[in-house]
């Protein structure tokens, strides 16, 4: 079963490679996700929610780059570069995070349980273009 869901994926990167070429990325790099998580007091769900999309990630041979706003503030804020080259954004808070930024690019929000619950869920969906277009209201 493990090696039919690994193949599974591997069919679904050959195709994504595809749908979402950019002259950007070099063809040997991975396909690349970016991710924000937030929680109201910033201790501890805003870093499990990181920590669980990136273990999820590196199973589906996915490059995750998680932007943190904890307690102590923002941590590995996203460059605009990795937003440009990435195929789909996952915003994982119960926070307000800065989304103008994020203009144009495949996106979902959910709360950040759903990133500590669901992560794979969510890179897969990812992957299968299942987000809209997010579109800068301000």
């Amino acid at each position: 079963m493990k090696t039919l869901e690994t193949d599974f994926i591997k069919q679904k990167r050959m195709k994504m490679s595809s749908r979402f070429w950019n002259p950007l990325i070099p063809l040997t790099d991975m396909i690349k996700i970016v991710a924000v998580t937030a929680c109201p007091t910033g201790i501890a769900h805003t870093y499990m929610a990181a920590e669980m999309l990136e273990k999820a990630a590196k199973k589906l041979g996915v490059k995750i780059i998680v932007e943190t706003n904890g307690a102590i503030g923002v941590e590995n804020r996203l460059k605009s570069k990795d937003i440009e080259e990435s195929i789909a954004v996952i915003v994982a808070a119960d926070a307000r995070v800065e989304m103008k930024r994020f203009n144009g690019k495949p996106l979902i929000e959910v709360g950040v349980s759903q990133a500590i619950k669901n992560p794979t869920q969510l890179i897969e969906d990812a992957l299968s273009n299942l987000y809209p277009i997010y579109k800068n209201e301000n």
